[in-house]
């Protein structure tokens, strides 16, 4: 029921990964290597892993320590069960897979994501938010907080994705839903399916949208502001909104398969610019 301290040194592994362990908190002072396994919850003191980290537990994992971990990080904690490491000071150098969990959250000063089922809600804060593996998170809503760049284009499957980073970008492999989200110099969505907005887009550089020929694209919140570029590399039915006290909206060079739909919303000038070549198959409409 207390905590168990471990030191093997930088160069020597830790290996307890016999699924009938049963630990309160698992705190390593030092280790290669480490591989912890429990039968119930397992909470993480501060450590210091030289190699790779792989913990495995029957219930949630969380952290109540600063973990520090140089090599890869593998968690497993099973569809019904949350994972959250959100110490402020966590360090994953390597990158960080997620085998199972239900909801996770992970705070960092940067994270690269690896291969990744999530079952709930994923919510993660780092200064630069990176993928290296897909990502699948069809369930709940995807939560990130970037400070300069969010690139998340491996063949991701997420519902709905909300973010804030300077700059964005996001594959999904399916229709993408986005939350509100805001991209101070860019953000670029490519998407295998419709794209969908349920928040408002604050967007203060060039946007580019891809979500192939035969799939729309939506983003119809009246309170979106689109301040640059608005490019369409591929879509069948557009339909954009911004608002117009921040100049209105210029299209880049687009290509839309079916119709196209700008609406400015306010009392300014209603300024509708393109910079772009733009090619409508179907009917342009601009209210």
């Amino acid at each position: 029921t207390g905590t168990t301290t471990l030191a093997a040194g930088a160069a020597n592994n830790i290996t307890l990964d016999s699924v009938g362990n049963n630990f309160a908190t698992v705190s390593v002072v030092n280790g290669n290597n480490v591989a912890l396994a429990d039968a119930n919850a397992l909470d993480l003191g501060a450590s210091t892993v030289s190699g790779t980290l792989s913990v495995t537990s029957s219930g949630a994992i969380t952290d109540s320590g600063a973990l520090a971990v140089t090599g890869t990080s593998s968690l497993t904690a099973g569809a019904a069960n949350n994972i959250t490491l959100d110490t402020a000071g966590n360090n994953f150098v390597g990158t960080v897979s997620i085998v199972s969990g239900n909801n996770v959250t992970l705070n960092a000063g940067a994270i690269n994501l690896g291969t990744s089922t999530i079952y709930g809600a994923l919510d993660v804060t780092a200064g630069v938010i990176t993928d290296s593996g897909n990502i699948s998170v069809t369930a709940g809503t995807t939560t990130l907080r970037g400070g300069t760049n969010i690139t998340l284009d491996n063949a991701n499957d997420f519902a709905t994705v909300t973010s804030t980073a300077s700059h964005v970008t996001l594959n999904d492999i399916n229709a993408i839903d986005l939350g509100a989200t805001m991209g101070h110099l860019s953000l670029s969505v490519t998407a295998n399916g419709a794209i969908t907005q349920s928040g408002r887009l604050y967007i203060a550089g060039n946007t580019t949208l891809a979500a192939g020929a035969a799939n729309n694209i939506t983003l119809d919140n009246a309170n979106n502001a689109f301040f640059y570029t608005v490019s369409v590399t591929s879509a069948n039915n557009v339909t954009l909104v911004s608002q117009d006290e921040i100049g209105g909206i210029d299209l880049g060079a687009s290509t839309v398969s079916g119709n196209l739909n700008i609406t400015i919303v306010g009392m300014g000038p209603n300024n509708i610019s393109n910079s772009g070549t733009l090619t409508v198959a179907g009917a342009t409409s601009i209210y």
